[in-house]
């Protein structure tokens, strides 16, 4: 019984490690969207200041993502794991990926 439960806490354990590690970075979300998407997105800051514009191609703002289309976090890891639309075909890591949704789920009033 013993040895059972020890092997079930260490499941447990190796899980919410994996949750840990895939948990992405807000701010560092926030650096790769002013770098890679600020041509066309207004990239809001989370304190009222705005970054960026909107483009011709009616590129919606950050905000209107993460408030107006109520994504779930595996949609927006999904569309952005793909090339889709008028968008460059950037090559973003896992990493990138979930910083970015971090940071646009982050946008969400509350």
């Amino acid at each position: 019984m013993r040895k059972a439960l020890m092997i079930v806490a260490i499941v447990l354990g190796a899980a919410v490690a994996a949750s840990t590690l895939r948990a992405g970075d807000v701010e560092a979300g926030f650096a790769r969207a002013r770098t890679a998407c600020a041509e066309c997105h207004v990239i809001a800051t989370g304190v009222g200041r705005r970054v960026g514009r909107t483009g011709t191609d009616g590129a919606p703002p950050f905000a209107t993502i993460a408030n107006g289309l109520k994504r779930s976090e595996s949609q927006i890891k999904s569309f952005l794991a793909r090339p889709h639309g008028r968008m460059p075909d950037f090559i973003l890591t896992r990493r990138e990926i979930d910083d970015l949704t971090a940071y646009i789920l982050s946008l969400r009033r509350r």
